[in-house]
């Protein structure tokens, strides 16, 4: 079934690429890399620095739900081109691998824009998208570039082999966050990373409705939502309510949003609730964007919320031993 899909076939042979010499080290050959072998046979997939584009992401998120494949543990997405389009594409194929546990997407431009056909859509005839199809005006076609049948890498000396035109099905995914929060809630993910994405409150917000029914996230140890501006009081003030409701939480980053001294109280309060289990290496990191501009009553209240339980970063200086929490 994958081998007859034009556009994953596409995308295989676009991030693939034959052995070729080392640019620095005169001896050394740099082995071949095969996508699909990696995809199917390693608990890693390394996608970082690589220009993946919303259309690659959504040829590889219907490769996941396809393949299922079943060592795949994580997925490293680090400095590419996705949206909140191809951040949905790669949460739909993560929710059916049945050993994913982390999504790596720092520094995208992954948002919580919804398209207005999305939410109620899931490709392929996969049982979890059977029970989910309702008909509905079929989307705008995307804009594909041509792309190799096997790239070579840019350091090989040889041209590449002329480009296959993407062709087929243009499947349609929500956005960002918000598809995270409905299509993994119920996986074996423990790391979420959107560090300096566009994430706002919508997404914040559909995330803890996610966790609210104390059936979701409940693996997820580190959460990175931190260096994303559109996150305010707002939406951390309805994280900060079903945080307790993860249980194996201990790594919350929050630092460079637009959060102020109602989010922090918020925290205080998430935390005296029991967010963080004693005896954890626990971290709350909050900073500011522009350098100290909480209260001096709204920090000292969340490092005496956090004191012997977590080691809360809320500016200069950084959590001390003995002072901000037992060494």
């Amino acid at each position: 079934m994958v081998d007859a899909d034009a556009e994953i076939m596409s995308f295989f042979d676009k991030f693939s690429y034959d052995a070729f010499p080392s640019k620095h080290l005169k001896y050394l050959e740099i082995p071949a890399w095969d996508c699909r072998e990696c995809l199917e046979e390693e608990p890693v997939l390394h996608m970082s620095d690589k220009d993946v584009t919303d259309s690659d992401a959504m040829a590889l998120g219907r490769a996941m739900s396809l393949i299922k494949p079943p060592t795949l543990q994580r997925l490293y997405m680090t400095r590419n081109k996705l949206t909140g389009k191809g951040c949905g594409a790669l949460a739909r194929g993560a929710a059916d691998c049945p050993s994913f546990e982390v999504l790596y997407c720092q520094k995208n431009r992954i948002d919580d824009e919804v398209s207005p056909w999305a939410p109620q859509l899931a490709w392929g005839d996969t049982s979890r998208a059977a029970t989910s199809r309702v008909l509905l005006p079929p989307p705008p076609p995307l804009e594909p570039p041509s792309l190799p049948c096997r790239r070579l890498h840019p350091h090989s000396q040889s041209a590449s082999p002329p480009g296959v035109p993407l062709q087929g099905h243009h499947w349609p995914c929500s956005q960002g966050l918000a598809t995270i929060s409905e299509c993994m809630k119920a996986s074996g993910m423990w790391q979420l990373v959107l560090t300096e994405n566009l994430i706002t409150d919508a997404g914040i917000k559909a995330f803890a409705k996610s966790v609210a029914d104390g059936k979701s996230f409940l693996k997820m140890k580190a959460l990175y939502l931190d260096t994303n501006e559109g996150i305010t009081d707002e939406g951390v003030i309805e994280l900060a309510k079903v945080l307790h409701l993860m249980p194996e939480l201990e790594i919350l980053a929050l630092q460079k949003c637009t959060i102020g001294d109602r989010g922090i109280l918020a925290l205080a309060d998430a935390v005296r609730r029991g967010t963080f289990k004693p005896g954890r290496n626990n971290w709350l990191y909050v900073f500011d964007q522009n350098g100290d501009g909480f209260d001096a009553n709204s920090k000292a209240t969340l490092r005496a919320a956090c004191k012997g339980i977590a080691k809360a970063h809320v500016g200069w200086p950084p959590p001390m031993d003995g002072v901000d929490y037992e060494p």
